[in-house]
């Protein structure tokens, strides 16, 4: 993005920081290593929403996760819809679905609406984020240039087969990179694990360029075809992002492939309490 500062990339994409307040907040939480892993659910909306600091209707909150000392890699971009005491959020059961459980929150609930637009951006545009105290920053007050740059590696790293196990944000953000493009190209069992209900789908991909374009489908989908899995997504929409893929097994030969997944649906129940069909 060569010298784009951040406030300019908002700003091309209509977000004013000298028309509306917009403040910037970096996470980076001991309890919370992962938290980059849920990019899109309504838990990492919820997760900003409790502060102790008081916005506004009409203010933007921009979350970056702290994956580096002095860096932020981006999240989201947020538009507060109301404002609510936390205890009446809690009383209207507004934070049910929290990371964060319900004692000890701060004061002050937001309703938060993330803005679309910024998909693009996920995981992958990062900036310079120094002094590490102040993870709240105010952007029209502050006017500090954050120049703005493309990760040129994944957030999550490829180790080996043997560890292939990716929330759906990983996964968009993985295909970008060559290093996954180049494992996932091979003939394998995959799973699919809904975190939400704890259902999983045994799948196989054989043909073309194996689970890289198995897996591709389901970014584009959602649910890839699979009936249950299009009927779970019609029923709660934002169990997408929270589906789990991993990788079972690499298949030896092509000619496995119905063998061997008949054998995982099996051994993990997913026809009896999954998302398998058949």
């Amino acid at each position: 993005m060569g010298d784009i500062g951040f406030a300019e990339l908002l700003r091309e994409r209509g977000i004013d920081c000298e028309k509306q307040r917009v403040v910037i907040m970096r996470h980076a939480s001991s309890k919370f290593p992962d938290l980059f892993k849920y990019v899109g659910t309504k838990a990492l909306t919820l997760y900003q929403s409790v502060q102790d600091f008081k916005l506004s209707p009409g203010n933007i909150v921009v979350g970056f996760f702290g994956h580096t000392p002095a860096k932020a890699v981006f999240l989201g971009v947020w538009i507060v819809k109301e404002v609510l005491d936390v205890s009446d959020a809690l009383a209207l059961g507004l934070l049910a679905e929290s990371f964060e459980g319900t004692i000890g929150l701060s004061p002050h609930y937001h309703e938060l609406e993330e803005l679309p637009g910024f998909e693009d951006l996920r995981l992958k545009a990062e900036i310079p984020f120094f002094v590490e105290v102040r993870w709240k920053r105010d952007m029209g007050k502050e006017k500090i240039h954050y120049p703005v740059t493309m990760r040129s590696a994944c957030l999550t790293p490829f180790i080996n087969l043997a560890n292939v196990s990716l929330m759906m944000s990983e996964l968009r953000a993985a295909v970008a990179y060559m290093e996954w493009k180049e494992a996932l190209c091979i003939p394998g069992i995959y799973l699919i694990t809904d975190e939400l209900s704890g259902q999983q789908y045994v799948g196989s991909a054989s043909g073309g360029v194996g689970i890289l374009q198995r897996w591709g489908d389901y970014i584009a989908t959602g649910h890839g075809g699979n009936k249950l899995l299009e009927a779970r997504l019609e029923k709660c929409p934002d169990a997408v992002n929270h589906f789990r893929f991993t990788l079972l097994e690499r298949l030896k030969s092509t000619a496995m492939a119905s063998v061997r997944e008949k054998y995982w649906k099996r051994a993990l129940g997913s026809r009896a309490f999954g998302l398998n069909a058949n």
